[in-house]
């Protein structure tokens, strides 16, 4: 089985394969004498009685935490939990001395074991890093390396593959047209399964589809149970969903999709696949950035740092300051 953090994009990705969870807090300003994590029912906390009328779940750990103290680990076991594609709630409380409560809540997703061949990818929130597995129990830690790939250039010469993973990249994220659902699907299995063969990892990008459920289900179902799978790309510089967006749109040069969209994409690629996560990539300024991270796991940025005028948009020809 596999642990997985919730939508919510706070917690933990590990797996059960060791019988037991760490959790580490990080950054918090603690000021409260007790921690515990909870999931099913329990009276007290630190020897205290809960509030007239309130049942609390049985605590997996509870343990003292020193003033503004950072950095502590807590490692629960998991052998409570039963393998579910529907999150497990946990709930973190942090009670103060004098007897306040504060609450947080998180969703563990404790998933059964995939077809054998299925990829999976899992993110290190603590460490920031990719886990992935694929054929075999080993994981292994993947520090993704690419770039936007045309297809065109891919189709202009068969080789074109072979020299992209001789450069070094590790990831095939290829860009896709903008009609019907932008691939030639019998053309991109054949790049994958090349792909494959290589050692290459996919990054499938949805960038003009995601907000079609039709063409997200097809092109989901189709790479989901690759060995070579690592995840999803949804919106591409989303910017937008507002009356001024024509004002917006020569400050950031965005798509103006609707600020929710990736939400609901995200919640429905997650119903037919939580094994690999999804991405986006925000571009300038913070507009509605609370919106479009709220549906995806990774947040990527265009940087552009090579071969390219920061500063200016020869596109839309205006001075591009804070773009950069």
């Amino acid at each position: 089985m596999l642990l997985l953090t919730n939508p919510a994009r706070k917690g933990m990705i590990i797996s059960s394969m060791a019988s037991a969870i760490t959790f580490t807090i990080l950054g918090y300003f603690v000021i409260l004498s007790c921690f515990t994590l909870r999931s099913t029912a329990m009276k007290t906390w630190c020897g205290k009685a809960y509030q007239q009328g309130y049942v609390p779940p049985a605590a997996l750990i509870e343990m003292a935490v020193l003033f503004n103290e950072t950095g502590k680990e807590f490692i629960f076991s998991t052998e409570t939990f039963d393998a579910s594609y529907a999150p497990q709630t946990v709930i973190l409380e942090l009670t103060h001395v004098d007897g306040r409560i504060f609450r947080a809540t998180t969703g563990l997703y404790y998933l059964p074991y995939p077809r054998p061949t299925q990829s999976i990818t899992r993110i290190g929130t603590l460490y920031g890093v990719l886990h992935v597995r694929s054929n075999g129990p080993a994981w292994q830690t993947i520090f993704p390396y690419t770039f936007y790939l045309s297809g065109d250039w891919l189709a202009s010469d068969p080789g074109n593959l072979k020299r992209f993973y001789n450069f070094g990249f590790n990831v095939l994220h290829i860009v896709p047209g903008g009609a019907g659902i932008g691939y030639d699907l019998d053309q991109l299995d054949t790049w994958f399964d090349e792909a494959e063969k290589l050692g290459l990892w996919i990054m499938y990008d949805m960038r003009w589809t995601y907000q079609n459920t039709g063409y997200v289900r097809t092109q989901v179902e189709r790479c989901k149970t690759r060995s070579n799978m690592l995840l999803y790309y949804t919106a591409d510089e989303p910017v937008g969903g507002n009356p001024f967006v024509d004002i917006l749109r020569k400050l950031t040069d965005g798509h103006e999709d609707d600020p929710d969209a990736p939400s609901r994409t995200y919640a429905f690629i997650k119903s037919l696949d939580p094994y690999h996560p999804i991405s986006l990539c925000l571009n300038c300024q913070n507009y509605y950035f609370q919106n479009y991270t709220a549906g995806t796991d990774i947040i990527l940025a265009d940087i552009y740092p090579v071969g390219t005028n920061t500063l200016y948009s020869t596109k839309y020809r205006y001075v591009n300051a804070d773009c950069s």
